[in-house]
């Protein structure tokens, strides 16, 4: 952090008379005796016992009281400059309890605030992923680490992975070396996030504060311009006013810089990479782009465009599920659970599991959050008799720690209805973690997924889809369901241009389901090869919607036959696309002449493509 940075800190005088003493306590001649202690099977890094260092206080401080050294000794540990290495609480006993100093690039002088708490996050999530006994987390972590996960859920993701990648990084090193540098980052977390009970120093006086605004009001400001030498190593050709240790101010910020883009120095992993980053960003919007109506033209229409609420009604229907909805149950649990047919699937998947009192227990709770306030009692002991009771009709596979946490909060108030939300933390993790990925693997979730593929593929392309073909007074109706829309597509496509072939000679008129990769819809490719016509023997194509002629256009066969592509029309308003073909001399086409029919009207041959 930079000096004038340090001299806007209410503490700043504190901690630099600190430092000052810590330098003294870590010179190697007159400093404290630094040594590796051993013992069975281990050794103990860098320590030094509280007895030396009382010791030393009153020897080199002209301390004569030994409850002064202890007392002075106790502040510079509260401010994390000496930490125990075996305990959270940051204070000092006169007795061969070992001590070690904090590094440098940890001490508080150089954060004007307070670290971030999704960097507090990743600290106890790798705590929790290195597997150590040393490194197991206290109570009271174990419950902050609960409540950022509620904070951060969206992106916990994204916390974990960066826990892991340093967690990689910290078992590369040497054992030694490691073991210094994980008691010093768990007691710099002492000093920002302390254990409940203890003093916390890093919070602002506001008196100090308000007193070290009003001198910065009035402060002289000692400037001089740069010197020729200063010019030649900065570049800059014009004066500039700074102050005298300007050139270290900035050497300390370019630090504190480093130190928050990497987010971590003296050797340990950096900061997340803005790759990463881009590839989260990337990889979150490209899964939810299909569900942003905004992005994608949805399927009913945009609710907040057309003022129609079908699209969310169709969201909480649990018959004939949408395979959009499907596809997102494998996001998350919690779009999981918050889908009604999602829910319902996974309630019959736990239930072939013998677990879904996990998910009525957990349901029960979330109720109970919603209930009037006089029967928030009445609820409680229900959930209770039904769940966590010795006698349970459900019981349920908790902790002894939540469950005990239940219990006291059950003795101590009933009207609480955040009672069971320690144990509903703890099963719905369950949930995540065990049966809601085995849900994903399950036969159950594939072939509910698959079915309403198929399905929503019957309505998309059959609905039904039918052609019509009239020749010689005979009406041939084919229709498919589905099964594969493409080649079912290219059969019909094939039989209707058998129909054509009748009136036209032979290789006139060719036609063939393509698929276009830019945009995956298919069309029909229609190629006509057939002679000019006059325009009293036009093709007319008409389009028809909700039974009323949309559209209407004339085509000779010269200007059909440029036509290469026709799109197949979408669920939404779907047209009866019908292609009415005439000639009164259809049969000076080829050689084959067709019967006439009197149906409709006048018309010598009839063709109709409907979809």
């Amino acid at each position: 952090m930079c000096s004038d940075c340090g001299k806007s800190l209410p503490n700043q005088i504190v901690f630099s008379k600190i430092e000052s003493i810590i330098r003294q306590m870590q010179h190697e001649q007159t400093g404290l005796p630094i040594k590796t202690a051993k013992s069975f099977m281990s050794k103990i890094p860098s320590v030094f016992t509280g007895t030396d260092l009382v010791q030393w206080m009153m020897r080199n401080l002209k301390l004569e009281d030994q409850q002064e050294a202890i007392h002075l000794a106790n502040l510079i540990a509260s401010h994390g400059y000496i930490f125990p290495i075996e305990d959270h609480a940051l204070a000092i006993k006169n007795d061969q309890t070992f001590y070690r100093f904090q590094t440098a690039c940890l001490w508080p002088s150089n954060y004007a605030a307070d670290p971030e708490n999704s960097d507090y996050a990743v600290y106890l999530c790798k705590r929790t992923l290195q597997g150590k006994t040393r490194l197991e987390l206290a109570d009271y972590e174990a419950e902050n680490l609960a409540n950022l996960q509620k904070v951060f859920s969206r992106k916990w993701e994204l916390i974990s992975t960066q826990a892991e990648s340093q967690a990689k990084v910290d078992k590369k090193r040497d054992k030694l070396e490691r073991k210094v540098l994980d008691s010093q980052e768990r007691a710099f977390w002492d000093v920002y996030r302390p254990v409940p009970g203890c003093v916390n120093t890093t919070e602002m006086d506001i008196k100090k504060a308000s007193r070290l605004s009003n001198q910065s009001v009035g402060e002289p400001h000692n400037s001089r311009l740069l010197s020729s030498d200063q010019e030649d190593i900065t570049g800059m050709t014009v004066g500039l006013a700074i102050g005298d240790g300007h050139v270290d101010k900035l050497e300390r910020e370019l630090r504190a810089l480093k130190l928050e883009i990497g987010g971590r120095s003296c050797g340990q992993s950096g900061g997340l990479k803005m790759s990463k980053v881009t590839q989260s960003y990337l990889s979150y919007f490209s899964q939810w782009a299909e569900y942003d109506p905004f992005l994608v033209q949805p399927i009913p229409s945009n609710p907040w465009i057309s003022d129609s609420t079908e699209l969310w009604d169709s969201e909480r229907q649990t018959k004939d599920v949408h395979c959009r909805r499907v596809r997102r149950w494998a996001f998350s649990l919690k779009e999981l659970l918050a889908d009604p047919a999602g829910r319902q699937q996974f309630h019959r998947f736990l239930e072939k599991e013998f677990s879904a009192e996990n998910l009525k227990f957990w349901d029960a709770v979330q109720e109970l959050k919603r209930v009037r306030a006089r029967d928030v009692a009445r609820r409680v002991e229900i959930i209770w008799t039904e769940y966590l009771a010795q006698d349970a009709n459900y019981p349920i596979n908790i902790d002894s720690k939540s469950y005990e946490s239940s219990k006291q909060n059950m003795a101590k108030n009933r009207n609480n209805r955040y009672i069971f939300d320690e144990a509903a933390g703890h099963v719905y993790q369950l949930m995540r973690n065990d049966s809601y990925p085995r849900y994903l693997r399950s036969e159950m979730y594939k072939n509910y997924k698959e079915a309403s593929e198929r399905r929503r593929a019957s309505l998309l392309w059959a609905r039904k889809i039918k052609f019509f073909v009239f020749v010689d007074e005979k009406k041939s109706v084919i229709e498919t369901k589905g099964e594969n829309m493409t080649e079912a597509l290219r059969d019909h496509c094939e039989d209707l241009l058998d129909s054509y072939a009748g009136l036209c000679p032979s290789g006139c008129v060719t036609g063939n389901v393509v698929k276009d990769p830019a945009d995956g819809h298919h069309y029909f490719d229609f190629r006509c090869k057939l002679p000019p016509l006059s325009d009293d023997h036009p093709i007319v194509i008409k389009v028809h919607g909700d039974g009323e002629l949309v559209a209407q256009r004339t085509y000779t066969a010269a200007e059909l036959g440029q036509l290469s592509k026709h799109p197949v029309p979408s669920i939404n308003n779907l047209p009866d696309l019908e292609l009415f073909m005439t000639s009164s001399r259809a049969g000076s086409w080829g050689k084959r002449k067709p019967k006439s029919h009197k149906s409709h009207k006048s018309h010598k041959s009839y063709k109709s493509y409907r979809m």
